[in-house]
C-alpha cells in the first residue's frame, strides 16, 4: 500500500525534524520526499483540471503523477505519563525548582491558565507537552505533572523529571 503523507509545518526547525524522521525511516521503508507541488483536488472533474494543467507544463503529462486517495485516520494516540508528588515544601519552592528542571530539559514555557502551567519540550525522542499543577495545603503541597507525547518522548521526560524531583524532594 502506498501512502501520501501531507505534513504542515510552522517553522524551519520543525521542517528539519520532519526531514530527520524521513532519514531515520529510509532503511525501514521505501520512503521518499517528493519534489514539486502537492495539490489536493476534491471534485469529479479531475480530467478537465489535468488537461488544463498539462497544457501549462513544459513536458506536459510526464511531470504529473495522480493518485486516488482516501483519508487514513491512524489509531495512534499521544501517550500520557503522570507524576504526583506530596511535599512539605510550599508551592513557590516547588514551582521554582520545576522551572529549573524545565530549563534543564530545554522545555519552553507556553502559558499559565486556571492554575496549570504548560510547557513544550523538544527532545531527541520527540516532542511533548508538559502540564504542571501545584496546590498548597496545611501539610505542604501536591504537585501533578502530566506529560503527553508520541513515540517514547513522554516516557523519556517522565523518567528525567521523576529522577530530578525525587532527588530534590528527598531533602524535604
Amino acid at each position: 500500500m502506498d501512502y501520501i503523507v501531507f505534513v504542515d509545518y510552522f517553522s524551519d526547525a520543525e521542517r528539519k525534524r520532519i526531514d530527520y524522521a524521513i532519514e531515520r525511516w529510509r532503511d525501514k521503508a521505501d520512503i521518499t520526499r517528493e519534489k514539486g507541488i502537492i495539490i489536493r483536488f476534491k471534485d469529479k472533474n479531475i480530467d478537465s483540471f489535468l488537461d488544463d494543467l498539462y497544457s501549462r507544463l513544459d513536458t506536459g503529462r510526464e511531470q504529473v503523477r495522480v493518485f486516488e486517495a482516501d483519508m487514513h485516520e491512524p489509531e495512534i494516540r499521544a501517550r500520557e505519563e503522570v507524576l504526583i508528588y506530596h511535599s512539605s515544601a510550599g508551592s513557590d519552592v516547588i514551582e521554582k525548582f520545576l522551572g529549573y528542571i524545565m530549563a534543564k530539559i530545554n522545555a519552553h514555557y507556553e502559558f499559565r491558565q486556571n492554575g496549570i502551567i504548560r510547557y513544550a519540550a523538544s527532545t531527541k525522542k520527540g516532542q511533548a507537552r508538559i502540564e504542571i499543577s501545584i496546590s498548597d495545603s496545611e501539610a505542604g503541597s501536591k504537585t501533578r505533572i502530566k506529560i503527553s507525547g508520541y513515540a517514547s518522548s513522554a516516557k523519556f521526560l517522565h523518567d528525567r523529571i521523576d529522577e530530578e524531583m525525587k532527588t530534590f524532594l528527598g531533602g524535604f
